[in-house]
């Protein structure tokens, strides 16, 4: 009996090793939310498992990956945002050959599937910081996001 009980915790010890956890910084999350799906060429390779606000980078938001993939360092996290279709996090890998630390916090992007530009989280806080009415304009565009949905019901 003891011997079952350590093989089969072993098994889920093991079983356990096979996905990684990465902290993403996101300016804005637009649509998603937890539980959305993570992308990694074109496949199904994990979910979103937890959006906080943060601090120092308004979003952080922490994929979870599984099925013992390993993202490389310099691998592009972009939010696909859309009204119309369900968002999820794409994944870009990158051809460095360096494993990413999932200790670190990596910068995330987010492309409106509905538009046709893509701004990174520091471009959108740069233009923010420098520019007030492109404030005024990113206050708007979040209230209408959290209430746009209450007033479609």
């Amino acid at each position: 009996m003891k011997t079952i009980l350590l093989f089969v915790g072993a098994f889920i010890l093991i079983g356990c090793n096979d996905s990684e956890y990465y902290k993403v910084c996101f300016y804005d999350v637009a649509y998603l939310k937890n539980y959305d799906k993570v992308m990694l060429n074109g496949q199904e390779i994990g979910e979103v498992t937890d959006i906080v606000q943060d601090d120092e980078c308004n979003n952080l938001a922490t994929i979870w990956v599984g099925r013992h993939i390993k993202l490389t360092k310099d691998s592009k996290f972009t939010i696909k945002a859309s009204q119309w279709r369900p968002t999820y996090v794409d994944i870009a890998p990158s051809d460095n050959g360096e494993l990413m630390n999932t200790n670190e916090i990596h910068n995330g992007s987010l492309v409106y599937a509905d538009k046709v530009f893509q701004i990174t989280s520091n471009e959108q806080l740069d233009s923010i910081r420098r520019l007030p009415e492109y404030k005024l304009l990113d206050t708007i565009l979040k209230v209408v996001q959290k209430v746009g949905p209450e007033l479609r019901k």
